[in-house]
């Protein structure tokens, strides 16, 4: 993303501000009431959610995020982010990103992407990172694509969790793509739900079936396997 960011025009705090208004319309208009921002990126849009939110420019709920991209973005989180909440918005917790897409899925076996063994960065790092935020109280999310994120997600929060118990932390995996039958029964006893959206599926088409092999396949999106073990989908 920073290559990306150093060629693609940079947006304005006006035109994030205009955007979460309007936004918010085409939202109405599908019957949309409430919804969650878990990608907010940069302490300048967050507070730009924040003015919106005083200014009385909500129309529906919210519940934002904060994205940790970088090491010093931990410090940014527990020292400089203000907990707002109010009745139309609140700030609802964390958010970090383990895998890219599925050419980046972290796996425990090979795929025909880009990369499939690179975590971002010393998971303990990762770990030490999700418990100090876990130790605030709020939710953190995980983008995860390939199983060995889960996996890495799992132990992060179960570390958490055991370090610092407090009841119904909803700490939650984004997307989960691919998982192993063992991670469906540790989101179940850790009460982490998983976000997903099975429509990805019809979306992305035959392009999984470019990446991942077919045994990997068979552990797409396993919906119906998370219900019947008592998963909560988010």
């Amino acid at each position: 993303m920073d290559l990306l960011r150093r060629s693609i025009p940079t947006y304005t705090m006006d035109q994030v501000a205009q955007g979460i208004v309007s936004s918010q319309v085409l939202f109405a208009a599908c019957g949309v009431t409430s919804y969650q921002d878990n990608n907010v990126r940069g302490l300048d849009v967050l507070q730009t959610y924040q003015q919106v939110a005083q200014q009385g420019q909500m129309a529906l709920h919210a519940a934002v995020y904060y994205t940790l991209e970088w090491p010093q973005d931990l410090d940014r989180a527990l020292n400089e982010i203000e907990y707002f909440q109010d009745d139309r918005m609140c700030f609802a917790g964390f958010k970090f990103l383990i895998d890219g897409q599925a050419p980046t899925a972290y796996c425990h076996q090979p795929h025909n992407g880009v990369s499939w063994n690179m975590p971002p960065g010393a998971p303990a790092t990762f770990k030490q990172a999700v418990r100090a935020l876990h130790d605030s109280g709020l939710q953190i999310c995980v983008h995860c694509i390939g199983d060995a994120a889960v996996d890495l997600a799992l132990d992060a929060c179960e570390e958490a969790m055991n370090a610092n118990p407090h009841p119904d932390p909803r700490h939650r995996i984004e997307h989960c793509i691919l998982c192993t039958p063992e991670a469906t029964q540790r989101m179940r006893d850790l009460g982490v739900v998983v976000s997903t959206q099975p429509h990805f599926l019809r979306v992305g088409g035959d392009h999984w079936k470019t990446v991942f092999t077919p045994e990997q396949m068979q552990r797409a999106i396993v919906t119906r396997e998370w219900l019947d073990a008592g998963v909560h989908p988010g």
